[in-house]
């Protein structure tokens, strides 16, 4: 997924006076940002703070009308949050406010250019999480705005990493078996589980069945892509994980009738599937941008056909 595409921002491309990310347009910080329905207010993905550490001040994104699948491929415009797989660097915020617990690890300092051979995707804040392979480091700015230095996340000290995923005060990593851990907010289920305090130190979710060619993360979910199948847990309250909103979030399944799937994107509360035949979307269709042409405001797993 190329930065052309509006997933997310890549690593050096779009910075305050860069101009916009693709399908985006800038509007005043502190505007409202999206909401998962028109009339709650709020903010959603889409409107993608990015406050600059060191004081440098907010700016925001605000996501433009979806583009439909053209030209073999699909335009992501809205994208929340991108994983980057096989280590390296994912942007966006990590822990819920007062979580930061964790002591700073002697060996993050070894971090000296975070950016250098990798990928730079771009959640709700400005939060890095890496790693060279095993366990996972993140530092950056809380989400009240505090700065935190390079600190081991607990309890992956010793997992061999093969994804990474930031959502919405929550992170995902994958291990080389395909074991799925989280931690960070989890006050909706974001983690799979019973809804909660922020959750500190890294818990199993849950495994896949091969570590995964691809994970993205919503503002309260994670999807992960396994061999043209694609697996999601989380909140899905929205019916962002299985395509039939339900009060209670859903622990790590996979999601019935998507087949092909060959990349994924989300929105927030939306999840997308590319196939060959076309695109695979499901969840939250509330502005139409899961599927233009529905009416409904959730949406179950559709096949867009190819135009």
């Amino acid at each position: 997924m190329d930065s052309n595409d509006g997933a997310g921002m890549t690593a050096g491309s779009h910075s305050p006076g860069r101009g916009a990310p693709q399908g985006w347009a800038p509007v005043p910080a502190g505007a409202p940002g999206s909401a998962p329905h028109p009339s709650a207010g709020g903010g959603g993905a889409g409107s993608a703070g990015l406050t600059a550490p060191g004081g440098s001040g907010d700016f925001l994104w605000s996501p433009q009308p979806p583009r439909r699948r053209v030209a073999g491929r699909v335009l992501l415009s809205v994208l929340a949050v991108c994983a980057l797989v096989g280590g390296g660097v994912v942007l966006g915020r990590v822990f819920a406010p007062g979580a930061q617990t964790t002591d700073p690890a002697p060996e993050a300092q070894a971090v000296s250019d975070p950016l250098s051979g990798a990928g730079l995707r771009s959640g709700d804040g400005s939060f890095v999480c890496s790693s060279p392979g095993v366990g996972v480091t993140c530092w950056g700015a809380d989400l009240e705005g505090r700065t935190v230095a390079p600190a081991a996340v607990a309890g992956l000290e010793t997992v061999r990493v093969s994804a990474l995923s930031v959502g919405r005060g929550f992170a995902v990593a994958v291990d080389e078996a395909g074991v799925v851990y989280g931690w960070g907010a989890n006050d909706l289920g974001q983690l799979g589980t019973t809804p909660g305090d922020a959750v500190t130190e890294a818990i199993e979710v849950g495994s896949l069945p091969a570590a995964p060619t691809q994970v993205v993360s919503g503002n309260e979910h994670t999807c992960a892509l396994v061999d043209s199948s694609v697996f999601c847990f989380g909140s899905n309250r929205y019916g962002q994980v299985t395509g039939s909103a339900t009060e209670a979030p859903s622990g790590l399944t996979r999601v019935p009738d998507v087949e092909g799937a060959i990349e994924l994107g989300t929105s927030g509360y939306d999840t997308w599937a590319l196939a060959a035949e076309g695109t695979w979307v499901w969840g939250n269709n509330s502005w139409g941008q899961a599927d233009p042409a529905a009416q409904e405001s959730v949406l179950g797993p559709v096949l867009i056909a190819e135009e």
